[in-house]
């Protein structure tokens, strides 16, 4: 399988050195298909491990075939691999696919687009102290020098299956889920990442949605990402610059200005103990649209009587409804959703975000 991917934002996915980019990296792009991978696993209560404990998957020979299982789904989460190691590769156990990149037409962001600092002066406060802040964000170092640069251009995807009883199909439907909703690569949260497959490539997503049903379980998970608690939103802003999804980032956090702990737990910090922003944002493209994801656990030792999930999203989805154009919102069992309000079946949600509609009878 081929696709053929054009940049709508800068693409960035890292290199062999820290903080350097020589090439579009396959393990860059392969890092965010599993995070979303495990997303919809999550999501259809099928079985993920947790690849930063103890429980990280390893395959056994003799687990294998030992079992008595009738399936061989079954008898490999009896060999000890999840259902998301399964695909993508554990210790002794390789990704069922191969992934390559052909940079057809890729350039580095030149130096006359190339923004490392954004000072939102707009925004500027006095702090507790008496002194004038200018909220700031750093895109990359000071010393940023040509491999730093993100990627723009057109490229290819070549998805290739190893094994014969695994479709590439399940893959190529990822990836365009994550080029109509998210971002593909590092740094989403800069808003790196959008990218559209060329027309000419029509990708069928019933195999992804086949095998999520092959998976469904009854596992639960909290305080990590899921499709129960993420939210995926779109909105226009006319005359958007590159400062704009910065303002609109700077002004979410000013929602939870009252408990700090709150806002540093959604938006993120960079003082004391570092939290990453479960919040992402795009840049502009395409006359002003952005997109907006993340996820808001049920349940997180942060929140009181003032603050909660469902209070959480609501004061970022009102505060988007009030200034800007939102387009779509997508959120499973919540009256904020835009096309199936209120529903709580992860694979009707899920074929919502495929593009596949109410009619299943053909998959």
């Amino acid at each position: 399988m081929e696709l053929k991917l054009t940049t709508l934002t800068p693409l960035w996915t890292g290199g062999v050195h820290p903080g350097e980019m020589d090439h579009i990296q396959e393990a860059g792009i392969i890092g965010s298909m599993r995070w979303w991978f495990e997303v919809f696993v999550r999501g259809v209560g099928g079985k993920v491990c947790n690849l930063t404990e103890r429980d990280k998957c390893s395959f056994s020979d003799k687990d294998y075939y030992d079992s008595t299982a009738v399936t061989l789904h079954q008898r490999l989460r009896d060999a000890g691999l999840c259902d998301v190691c399964q695909v993508f590769g554990a210790t002794k156990w390789g990704r069922r696919f191969r992934l390559e990149i052909i940079e057809d037409d890729v350039i580095s962001v030149d130096n006359n687009n190339l923004v490392r600092k954004i000072k939102l002066y707009e925004r500027a406060y006095t702090s507790n102290n008496g002194k004038k802040k200018i909220p700031t964000w750093w895109l990359w170092s000071k010393s940023a020098v040509e491999d730093q640069k993100p990627r723009i251009g057109n490229f290819r995807i070549q998805i290739k299956s190893l094994y014969p009883d695994f479709d590439p199909y399940i893959i190529t439907g990822l990836i365009r889920f994550m080029s109509e909703w998210t971002a593909i690569g590092a740094r989403p949260q800069l808003g790196f990442g959008v990218v559209k497959i060329d027309d000419a490539y029509k990708i069928d997503t019933a195999p992804l949605y086949n095998w999520l049903r092959t998976v469904k379980g009854n596992c639960q998970y909290s305080g990590v990402p899921s499709l129960k608690n993420i939210f995926l939103a779109r909105v226009r802003v006319p005359n958007a610059t590159f400062k704009t999804p910065f303002l609109i980032k700077y002004d979410l956090r000013r929602l939870f200005a009252n408990d700090e702990d709150v806002r540093h737990f959604i938006m993120g910090t960079v003082e004391g103990d570092r939290i990453g922003a479960k919040i992402k944002m795009s840049m502009p493209y395409n006359d002003g649209i952005l997109r907006i994801w993340g996820w808001v656990p049920e349940e997180a030792s942060v929140y009181n009587n003032e603050w909660d999930r469902n209070k959480v999203l609501d004061a970022i989805y009102n505060y988007l409804y009030k200034h800007y154009n939102l387009l779509e919102w997508r959120e499973m069992n919540s009256s904020r959703d835009t096309l199936t309000p209120l529903n709580n079946d992860s694979l009707y949600f899920i074929r919502g975000l495929l593009g596949l509609g109410d009619d299943i009878s053909e998959l």
